[in-house]
């Protein structure tokens, strides 16, 4: 079994892919949030169906965030975790205020090993390290 050190890794491998535009995940989410007036997406990345339920239905997003939820299983994979040894993965995400255009989104993510170890991990969207918020969400 690989160290659970190595969880704090994925974490923040994830928030910074997450937040690039590599993920594809921003103008959709942005579009999906502004839609629904909600301040803050959530994604279970350990679900088979990413999808928040609090945004509405939107064409390109499940597919952004599909692929998002394969890239962490092969984040997890190099680092040799399976998605099963998790008990949460989630991503936050919310609109970047530092920049007004509608493409910049932070990444809050927050990881759980079934041991009650919680890892956190923050980027904005130009990919710097930054707070994370999570211990409150």
């Amino acid at each position: 079994m690989p160290s659970r050190r190595r969880l704090s890794s994925v974490c923040q491998s994830i928030a910074h892919h997450a937040a690039s535009s590599l993920s594809y995940v921003h103008p959709h989410l942005l579009q999906a949030l502004k839609a629904t007036g909600e301040s803050i997406a959530t994604v279970d990345l350990l679900s088979a169906t990413p999808y928040p339920k609090e945004l509405l239905s939107h064409p390109h997003l499940p597919t952004a965030l599909s692929s998002l939820r394969d890239r962490f299983e092969q984040i997890l994979k190099s680092e040799g975790f399976l998605i099963t040894d998790l008990s949460e993965a989630k991503l936050f995400f919310k609109p970047d205020g530092q920049y007004s255009d509608e493409y910049c989104c932070e990444c809050h993510a927050r990881l759980s090993h079934p041991s009650g170890r919680k890892y956190f991990a923050a980027v904005n969207c130009m990919g710097k390290s930054i707070v994370p918020l999570l211990a409150h969400i």
